[in-house]
């Protein structure tokens, strides 16, 4: 980092903790003038692309206030640009949002967010998913959303389309919830309308290199050693926990091998935990155990694309989450010299 990004980023932080610390609500201030070498409107020339997955556990008080973890995920964005890493996609679950109304509004970002509406009025916020977008991927490029529909009883679904020329990436965020009293989930009806839905978009795409599917987010699930794609010998075996299948684990795994999709983690990178619960005392959290629950997958037939992956704790990056961050990187399709190369 040069000294100008250097002294630019401190003063960055220091106003952000400023912020906080006074409690105030950042999200909902123009406060974000330090960026100065970061131009929103640019398109990006990088030769990949990063996207990465995040629980946040909340980035709204179940009361729906803002809280202060939006300031924090700010701050995560733009030190990873600072340090040429730009995370050009973020999916995120569980933001707690009350409202529609209720966005994440990040200098450099565009916010599609979908909170949850299956829930009493007097009860406390929470599920809700979102997509944050880096402008520069969006300059150029047309983009549509979908995210109405619910799936097995299940909101935890956002597919975003971008499009430039004859490039084209879809992403599917997904956020597989859990039963609650009143609102129960039918998970294999899920899985099956979800991987249906992934499977038309892996079709569409076939072997064209400039057309992509990337499919991220929370399933909770666990699949421990259990080969989501046993039928490809060449491939190697994805590593994991070592632990009892889950009960919605073949369905899971059922959906994957249909939608010819492959799990990242666990071969691209080394496995890890991605849901490590913040040990609480006062709830006694530490009865919750760590698992592999996260996952981020790629048609088998653009594997090659995937040039890099790995696991961020939150230690490493200073976020309030019971879950790490999950990224990799992929060929720019949208790049005038990817086409060259895949042209040629």
């Amino acid at each position: 980092m040069n000294k100008r990004k250097s002294n630019n980023y401190r003063d960055y932080r220091n106003k952000l903790r400023a912020w906080i610390h006074q409690g105030q609500d950042p999200n909902r201030r123009p406060f974000y003038q330090c960026q100065q070498n970061f131009n929103p409107t640019s398109s990006t020339s990088n030769s990949t692309i990063r996207l990465a997955t995040l629980n946040a556990t909340g980035l709204f008080h179940k009361e729906g206030e803002t809280s202060g973890k939006i300031s924090e995920l700010a701050l995560l964005l733009y030190e990873a640009e600072q340090n040429d890493k730009i995370i050009h996609v973020l999916a995120i679950q569980e933001t707690f949002a009350p409202t529609e109304a209720h966005s994440v509004r990040i200098e450099g970002y565009t916010w599609y967010g979908r909170h949850r509406t299956k829930r009493h009025a007097d009860s406390k916020c929470s599920g809700g998913i979102g997509l944050l977008v880096h402008n520069s991927l969006l300059v150029g490029t047309s983009s549509s959303i979908e995210q109405d529909c619910i799936l097995g009883g299940c909101e935890g679904y956002q597919k975003l389309t971008l499009k430039r020329n004859r490039t084209r990436i879809t992403i599917f965020n997904v956020y597989h919830e859990l039963d609650r009293a009143d609102y129960k989930i039918k998970h294999t009806e899920f899985h099956r309308q979800l991987f249906n839905r992934i499977k038309n978009s892996v079709t569409e795409d076939g072997d064209d290199p400039n057309k992509l599917t990337c499919v991220l987010g929370d399933f909770n699930t666990r699949l421990g050693i259990i080969q989501d794609r046993p039928d490809l010998a060449a491939m190697s075996p994805r590593s994991g926990e070592s632990c009892p299948k889950h009960k919605w684990a073949k369905s899971l795994v059922d959906g994957i091998q249909h939608s010819e999709l492959i799990i990242i983690h666990g071969r691209k990178c080394d496995w890890d935990w991605t849901f490590f619960p913040i040990r609480n005392k006062a709830s006694n959290a530490s009865s919750t155990p760590r698992s592999v629950i996260d996952y981020c997958l790629i048609p088998d037939n653009k594997w090659d694309q995937v040039l890099d992956a790995g696991i961020s704790r939150r230690d490493s990056f200073d976020f309030d989450s019971h879950h790490h961050l999950l990224w990799f990187t992929i060929t720019n399709i949208f790049d005038s010299s990817s086409h060259a190369t895949s042209d040629s």
